[in-house]
């Protein structure tokens, strides 16, 4: 016998019933096992934390060897005291110290230290007639200018005197308007102590100051006071030094 359109729908929703309880108990059952697995990873969680706390007591608390009570008649290092007084905290000041910068004291310049001795200028003429030949056009280079090459102090008996060497520059008259202006400049030989001004008739006095300071007297050279008084402090320590070394 043919079954109506009703029972047809009754079935079907006979079925999806029966599906949608199967559904439901095993989405229960999921339920059930996640429900363990968080309470068993709690539990995991915490022993973790208990192992944390143990080793933290372990490391930075307490130590067992520790006496709880000093020996009888012994007081504690960092026991209070009966009606001890609390040290009032003092606050810091603090004070503003601006930078400062140091700067260093000026060299003296020989204009400053032989302003009051007589001067002599001396042209250097060390150049033979080759040197002074153009080496473009061969012509005979004539003097433009002349600059302070060096400077010694002389020792004259009684007296110093200040001698400046002038360097001479020669240009080549022909070669004056070309594109490559030929010059050459005299600078007279080697000075006695370079960098100084310390000349041949100074040095032996010099040396000769110092060996009698140092072994009759007794004083080094830096406290000899004859020398320093003899030249008026015009000839310093630095140079006193390089004037009195062998060889110089």
């Amino acid at each position: 016998m043919p079954r109506s359109a009703k029972d047809i729908q009754l079935t079907e929703l006979k079925d999806t019933i029966a599906k949608l309880n199967e559904l439901i108990t095993t989405q229960t059952k999921s339920m059930d096992f996640l429900q363990k697995t968080i309470e068993e990873l709690y539990q995991v969680l915490n022993n973790k934390q208990a192992e944390v706390d143990y080793l933290k007591a372990k490391l930075f608390g307490s130590s067992s060897e520790k006496r709880k009570s000093p020996f009888p008649g012994q007081m504690h290092l960092f026991e209070e005291l009966p009606n001890e007084r609390i040290p009032d905290i003092i606050e810091p000041e603090i004070i503003d110290v601006s930078a400062h910068k140091r700067e260093r004291k000026p060299k003296a310049t020989y204009e400053e230290m032989f302003d009051n001795l007589p001067r002599r200028e001396v042209m250097l003429n060390t150049l033979t007639d080759e040197d002074k030949s153009c080496p473009v056009c061969g012509t005979q280079m004539v003097p433009i200018r002349t600059e302070t090459a060096r400077t010694e102090l002389v020792f004259h008996p009684a007296y110093l005197e200040r001698v400046d060497y002038m360097a001479v520059t020669y240009e080549c008259p022909s070669c004056k308007d070309s594109l490559e202006p030929q010059f050459v400049k005299d600078e007279g030989g080697e000075p006695l102590v370079p960098h100084s001004y310390v000349s041949s008739g100074l040095a032996p006095m010099v040396r000769r100051g110092s060996l009698i300071g140092r072994y009759t007297t007794g004083v080094p050279r830096t406290r000899n006071l004859s020398l320093m008084l003899l030249w008026r402090g015009l000839v310093s320590r630095k140079h006193q030094t390089e004037a009195a070394l062998p060889g110089s």
